[in-house]
């Protein structure tokens, strides 16, 4: 069976707020070396991957509104319950005359993580599509959540778009976006987040474009088709999973399959910087993430090594 466009294929990367640039007294420099680059590979790309589920669920509302202009444009259509269910599991879907969607959150869709919550989502009554821009709305208030195997993760922002730049290609511009495991924060204690403001959260701004390679916007075309991701403008931004500030951008694309088996190998080729940004850095404080997919996208071999150095 083919899998939908989910973005979200990686296990979330559950561990409290912490200074990457850390090791072991017992550990000799090379390794202390080889920890830092992992860490700072593994909290950049995990957030990423968590900042893009909003759109993920935008973009599943997009396949939905191209498939329904068969019957008149109502997404929420009998003959098209099917597709519904294998996108937005339980959710449910109601928009208003000027083209505002809501989305009440509730269990998961095909291959896909547990969502609770509300999104809200202006679409200027179209689809993504013809330079047209959708504003999604994530306050603290709507509590949207995600969840995989137990592990619940908040998410908000200050402001969300998503913007047909060209066919098949989409700008999503991202301020003060928020994720937050509850309970979680430095000191390993628990409680709720809303309650303890030292919980370990994020807090990223900055730019991720996606392209469609093949195909349109039909749910039969989103299944078939690879995605490339290019993330700039990420200049100082911390992760949920670290207190180091940072910045990250790619120099190649990140490649997306569907195809491939859900897992944390969701990547099938590119290059991403993850540099640290605080005070004390030197130009050299970074990691190159290589992903090495030709011949084996679905499972690439992922190198990375940092050049700074370690205390």
């Amino acid at each position: 069976m083919k899998k939908f466009f989910l973005l979200l294929a990686s296990s979330l990367m559950l561990f409290t707020s912490c200074s990457l640039n850390q090791g072991s007294e017992n550990d000799d420099p090379e390794t202390r070396r080889k920890l830092v680059a992992y860490l700072m590979h593994t909290s950049n790309i995990n957030q990423i991957i968590v900042c893009l589920d909003p759109f993920n669920v935008a973009f599943r509302l997009n396949t939905l509104m191209v498939e329904s202009e068969a019957y008149g444009g109502d997404v929420n259509h009998a003959e098209l319950s099917q597709i519904r269910q294998k996108l937005f599991g339980q959710s449910t879907i109601s928009v208003d005359n000027t083209g505002t969607y809501t989305l009440t959150l509730q269990g998961e869709g095909e291959y896909d993580y547990l969502r609770s919550g509300t999104l809200v989502i202006q679409t200027n009554g179209s689809t993504l599509s013809d330079g047209n821009s959708w504003t999604l709305s994530l306050p603290k208030t709507a509590k949207y959540q995600i969840s995989n195997s137990g592990s619940i993760v908040s998410l908000y922002a200050n402001s969300y778009t998503v913007t047909s730049i060209e066919d098949n290609k989409w700008e999503i511009q991202i301020q003060k976006f928020v994720s937050s495991i509850p309970g979680s924060n430095p000191d390993g204690l628990v409680g709720d987040e809303d309650e303890n403001e030292n919980a370990a959260k994020s807090d990223w701004s900055g730019k991720i474009t996606i392209t469609q390679n093949q195909g349109d916007q039909t749910a039969a075309s989103i299944a078939k088709s690879t995605y490339n991701m290019d993330v700039s403008s990420a200049l100082q931004i911390t992760t949920m999973y670290t207190a180091d500030t940072m910045s990250v951008q790619t120099s190649k694309s990140l490649t997306f399959n569907p195809e491939c088996t859900l897992g944390e190998h969701i990547v099938g080729n590119g290059v991403m910087r993850s540099a640290f940004t605080n005070p004390q850095a030197s130009a050299l404080d970074f990691t190159l993430s290589t992903w090495k997919g030709e011949g084996n996208e679905c499972n690439p071999e992922v190198e990375t090594q940092y050049y700074g150095t370690v205390n």
